[in-house]
């Protein structure tokens, strides 16, 4: 059976990839000439291999789209964002979505994506946990609504009775 976790990473790894590549064809479309190449030289990724994913050829991996962004000097998630908003047609000033440039260059290695991935993934499953807590609490209260409903019910009765 597959975990939650796995889940949720496969559907991000498909269902968002939409976003990641309008998010970086809009950025190294602003960047101009150059932008494509100083990508693939920051990130150690094939200029082919970029392009085919800013045009939606090719689905990259949460841990490849963790290293564009960062080597783009945004975070991931805020990555997406910038992708949603081309995609949805609104007004995307990149202003909004950087970040600094000192946390830009570490999830550009290997380890930082493999750190940043793993961040992910606990957010995932703390997601996971509350989603079941709530499941819990929505189970109790629909248990005490029921029986305010029959108390109401009952001193409804009571009362048409009387009189």
């Amino acid at each position: 059976m597959t975990s939650y976790v796995d889940y949720m990473l496969k559907k991000i790894d498909h269902d968002e990839n939409d976003y990641f590549s309008a998010a970086i064809k809009h950025i190294l479309d602003k960047q101009g000439r150059g932008g494509q190449k100083k990508l693939a030289i920051d990130t150690g990724i094939d200029k082919g291999y970029i392009s085919q994913l800013k045009n939606g050829k090719r689905k990259a991996s949460v841990k490849t789209q963790i290293i564009v962004a960062k080597s783009l000097g945004m975070d991931y998630l805020k990555l997406l964002d910038v992708g949603r908003n081309v995609v949805s047609g609104d007004d995307v000033k990149l202003s909004n979505f950087s970040v600094s440039d000192s946390s830009a260059g570490y999830a550009t290695t290997e380890r930082g994506a493999n750190e940043e991935l793993d961040l992910y993934k606990k957010l995932c499953a703390s997601q996971e946990y509350l989603i079941i807590m709530l499941k819990k609490e929505s189970a109790a209260l629909t248990a005490k609504i029921k029986e305010l409903e029959e108390m109401t019910v009952a001193v409804h009765k009571t009362l048409t009775d009387a009189e």
